[in-house]
């Protein structure tokens, strides 16, 4: 009986002292708790899952990171049931702002890869336009990601947004201060197109004002040339553009996703027309709301010479934006040659992810049929580069 009382004691005294633990963080952190059942939600975490006002979830992401501090906030929204969409990497860019107003140039030190890079995009956004000091500092700030290509090139990505917003919407401007950034580059000789990428991108959503609608003169943005600016840009920027052209004939259109397939079709470039179509891709796996089972559908409405081909460039999509088993599990359709086509695309992406651990990759590789002797070879050579 006296074990029983001194059990009963100890239990109550454990779980005072866990009472006590929680009330001291939520004091620390400024907390406000929300309560689920037995289950202690984060306010603005619940704020941002059950709205679907983009910018009051972008300023409740803000006033998270500015609350608890950006590195918890990364972790918080990472370990939240937040799907891995562009949405939710737009998300991240906020937490990047507040890294930036805290570490300044250092502050990419303080990124972690999730999102596809969400944080890497709002820091060096963010630099580029609140900062005058020109390109030089711009440099600096970017030779920081160097040692892993997909790192730098999310970051040459993240220049280009930042051109755009810094020279007030002058596309042409912007692109030319990419080609001074990038194009003498020698180990990353693509990292220019990722910031002419980054440059259209920016012209299209204008994303670095961050949830504040400042108002600019748009001059590169036609309503009615579809086409347009990618019809007026040199020919070394096409890439960039087309890669985020489709998006634009969507909006045109409607949402309007046959439409859009025809627009791409219908161009005569045969690597514009494959770019549009990859654009296309991107804007479907948005319109799928993290809902694999619409993948098939939407790309259908693309035509049935390209619904196979749309899919795979969805999982591919999927994949870059941290939705790992949602891209395979795309993979599996056993129809046709459909299933290894796709996981040719993956395997690659797995051994080069820089998120995950060489383990983790090891048990992705596991899932991918044919592929997975060409992907474990991938993952140990990678290891060995790192």
């Amino acid at each position: 009986m006296k074990r029983s009382v001194k059990t009963q004691h100890l239990k109550v005294f454990l779980i005072v002292l866990i009472l006590i633990n929680l009330l001291l963080w939520l004091i620390l952190t400024k907390q406000k708790p929300i309560v689920v059942g037995n289950k202690i939600e984060v306010a603005e975490i619940s704020a941002i899952l059950n709205s679907n006002d983009q910018d009051y979830r972008r300023k409740e992401a803000r006033i998270l990171a500015e609350r608890v501090g950006p590195d918890k906030a990364l972790e918080l929204l990472k370990n939240s049931a937040l799907p891995f969409t562009g949405d939710s990497h737009l998300l991240v860019h906020e937490v990047g702002y507040v890294i930036y107003q805290r570490y300044g140039k250092d502050a990419l030190l303080h990124c972690k890869d999730d999102f596809n890079f969400g944080c890497y995009h709002g820091v060096i956004i963010t630099a580029a336009s609140s900062n005058k000091e020109g390109l030089k500092y711009i440099k600096e700030m970017v030779d920081r990601c160097r040692g892993n290509w997909t790192k730098f090139a999310q970051c040459a990505h993240a220049v280009g947004h930042g051109l755009e917003a810094m020279w007030d919407y002058d596309l042409p401007k912007s692109l030319a201060d990419c080609d001074k950034l990038f194009e003498g580059e020698v180990s990353y000789k693509n990292a220019v197109i990722h910031c002419h990428d980054g440059v259209f991108m920016e012209n299209l959503f204008g994303l670095h004002d961050s949830g504040v609608r400042t108002s600019y003169q748009r001059k590169w943005l036609s309503d009615s040339d579809i086409y347009f600016p990618c019809d007026a840009v040199a020919e070394k920027y096409q890439q960039g553009c087309w890669y985020n052209q489709a998006s634009r004939i969507y909006q045109m259109k409607d949402g309007n996703i046959n439409m859009t397939a025809t627009a791409c079709e219908t161009l005569k470039n045969t690597d514009n027309k494959r770019w549009c179509f990859n654009n296309l891709a991107r804007q479907i796996t948005s319109s799928t709301n993290n809902n694999i089972d619409k993948v098939f559908e939407l790309c259908g409405e693309t035509g049935s010479s390209r619904k196979a081909d749309c899919a795979i460039d969805t999982a591919v999509q999927y994949y870059a934006q941290g939705g790992r088993m949602k891209a395979i599990q795309i993979c599996k359709n056993p129809v046709g040659s459909f299933q290894n086509d796709c996981f040719k695309q993956i395997a690659p992406m797995i051994a080069v992810d820089t998120i995950i651990s060489k383990s983790e990759k090891e048990s992705l590789c596991g899932e991918i049929g044919d592929y997975k002797s060409e992907c474990l070879i991938g993952v140990e050579k990678q290891a060995r580069v790192n």
